[in-house]
C-alpha cells in the first residue's frame, strides 16, 4: 500500500528538487502539499473499506484468524495513513539537503518503538500496546517532519492541516458512515464485503474528485491512470523521472502565514 502511494507521487520528487534548485520556494512548497494530499488520499482509498470489513476479510482469508490480528491490522492501517500524511514534507526537506539533524531525529524516534514496545509488554499492558507504541512513534516522526519542514523550507503546519488533513478527514468520515449502511440489513459475508466497499468508495471518490482535487490535480490523476492502463508495469514504477508535463502544475501558490 505504501509502495503504491509512493509510486503515485513519484513524479513530485524531481519536480520538488527542481523547484528548490531554481529558487522557486513557493512552487516547491505547493508541490509538497500536493504530494501529501495524493499520498494520504491514495492510502485512505484502501484503508477505509478494509477497516470496516477487516474481521470478515480475515475470516474468509484465514478461516480462523490468530488472536489480536484484527486489532494489530487496524493499528498498521492507522500508522500507514499517519506516515503518508507528511510525505511531502519529507520530499521538501530532502530537496534542501543538509539533513543530518533531521535524519537523526526521525531515525531515533522510529528506533524508540522497540524499547517502548518492550516497556509496554513488561508493564503487562497487552499485545495491543505494541501497536500503540508503533503508532505513537510514527505520529511523533510525522509531526517531526512537519516541524522540520517549517523551520527549513517554510512549510506552514496550519496550511497543511486545513488544506490536507481536515478536508481528508471530513470526506473520510462521510465515506466511513456510508460504509456502515450495509451492516443494517446484511449479515457478515463476502457479499457484504463487496457492498461495504462500494458504499464506502463511491462517496469517497466522488467527494474527493468534486471538492478536494483542483483542476490540475484531476488532470494529473487522469494522466497517471491512462499511463497505467496502457503500461501497467511502467505506470506503477517509482523509478525514473516523470515526463515534465506529468508533473502537476502549481495553479495557485499557497498563501503565506
Amino acid at each position: 500500500m505504501t509502495g503504491n502511494a509512493m509510486a503515485l507521487v513519484g513524479a513530485f520528487q524531481p519536480a520538488i528538487v527542481t523547484a528548490y534548485g531554481a529558487g522557486n520556494l513557493d512552487r516547491m512548497r505547493d508541490l509538497a502539499y500536493r504530494a501529501c494530499k495524493f499520498s494520504l488520499l491514495f492510502v485512505l482509498v484502501f484503508v477505509l473499506p478494509l477497516s470496516l470489513e477487516l474481521g470478515e476479510i480475515l475470516r474468509l482469508w484465514l478461516v480462523d484468524p490468530p488472536p489480536y490480528t484484527h486489532g494489530l491490522c487496524l493499528f498498521m492501517f492507522a500508522i500507514t495513513a499517519v506516515d503518508q500524511s507528511s510525505v511531502g514534507h519529507m520530499m521538501a526537506v530532502n530537496a534542501r539537503g543538509k539533513i543530518a539533524v533531521y535524519q537523526t531525529f526521525l531515525g531515533g524516534t522510529l528506533l524508540l518503538a522497540l524499547p517502548l514496545a518492550w516497556l509496554f509488554l513488561w508493564l503487562d499492558w497487552g499485545v495491543y500496546s505494541v501497536g500503540a507504541a508503533l503508532f505513537f512513534t510514527t505520529l511523533v516522526s510525522a509531526w517531526g517532519r512537519v516541524g522540520f519542514a517549517r523551520g527549513l523550507v517554510g512549510m506552514s503546519p496550519g496550511l497543511w492541516f486545513f488544506r490536507i488533513l481536515l478536508p481528508a478527514a471530513g470526506v473520510s468520515a462521510i465515506a466511513f458512515a456510508a460504509g456502515l449502511l450495509p451492516r443494517l440489513w446484511m449479515p457478515p459475508s463476502a457479499a457484504r464485503v463487496v457492498a461495504t466497499g462500494l458504499a464506502c468508495e463511491i462517496p469517497f471518490l466522488g467527494l474527493t474528485w468534486m471538492f478536494l482535487l483542483e483542476a490540475s490535480e484531476k488532470h494529473y490523476v487522469l494522466e497517471k491512470l491512462g499511463s497505467f492502463l496502457k503500461h501497467p508495469a511502467k505506470g506503477t514504477s517509482v523509478h525514473g523521472r516523470a515526463p515534465a508535463e506529468s508533473s502537476p502544475p502549481a495553479s495557485a501558490e499557497p498563501p503565506e502565514d
